[in-house]
């Protein structure tokens, strides 16, 4: 009774430390959310929660993809992976390997990338996990771009946007989006890129995500001026500009 008391409230107190780390990587404290992370990953250990492990294993190599140490992140989800599979669960085989996709993407390994989404894009279909599945197809539609068979990436973005307008999945909408954009411009379309560059312009305000919004005024900055368009280049740039400053206006008043 008191060992299962101790194992009990050991779990317990992995779970809050995981749960630490997890509002730490929303806020961007990666390097906060790792130490959480590592605690969480010891109390698993110590008690052999081997479920508990494999979580922790993942979010701390999502927090070190995100930190940029990328062979660290990928060393994690592996572990993550191997457990995921040892314990037969599929959630979290999808989770890592799409996660371990992302990793090789941000290596510049295209092909490995592409590998692993496929792996993930399988397992979600399979699990008819269709915000899982819109992810999987994005992400591919990415990597084909970076390997520049565009005709792929259009038809995995084409895909992923289908999937998450059924679902109403906005930011899996404006996702593919951007893709399709990404895709339409380096092909040399630019106007087909401007429609959907603005397309999922419209999705970023709608969900108040900054960054993207920031990233869709450049894209369409730049899409202009390869059209020779210089006048609508400079429209987009002085929104993105004024969004700069708003946003260094926050910190500056935070800082205060």
């Amino acid at each position: 009774m008191i060992i299962a008391n101790i194992t009990s409230d050991a779990i317990s107190a992995g779970t809050v430390l995981g749960d630490l780390g997890k509002l730490y990587a929303i806020l961007g404290e990666y390097g906060k959310a790792t130490g959480y992370y590592q605690q969480y990953l010891d109390t698993t250990v110590a008690v052999n929660n081997i479920q508990g492990k494999g979580t922790a294993l993942g979010n701390q190599g999502i927090a070190y993809l995100a930190l940029g140490d990328t062979n660290k992140g990928i060393d994690c989800l592996y572990e993550y992976l191997d457990i995921a599979i040892k314990i037969r669960d599929r959630q979290s085989e999808a989770q890592a390997l799409g996660s371990l996709g992302i990793a090789y993407t941000c290596l510049d390994k295209y092909s490995e990338a592409i590998k692993y989404h496929k792996q993930y894009l399988k397992i979600a279909q399979k699990l008819q996990y269709p915000q899982s599945e819109s992810v999987a197809l994005a992400n591919l539609g990415l990597n084909y771009c970076f390997i520049r068979n565009y005709a792929r990436a259009i038809k995995y973005s084409k895909q992923s946007l289908n999937v998450a307008r059924k679902i109403g999945y906005r930011r899996g909408e404006g996702t593919a989006l951007g893709i399709l954009g990404l895709a339409f411009y380096l092909q040399g379309s630019f106007v087909k890129a401007i429609k959907y560059y603005q397309r999922s312009l419209v999705i970023a305000r709608i969900v108040q995500d900054r960054r993207w919004e920031e990233r869709d005024l450049v894209n369409l900055s730049n899409a202009y001026c390869a059209l020779g368009e210089y006048e609508k280049a400079l429209e987009y740039n002085h929104q993105h500009l004024d969004i700069v400053q708003a946003a260094l206006q926050e910190l500056t008043r935070s800082q205060a």
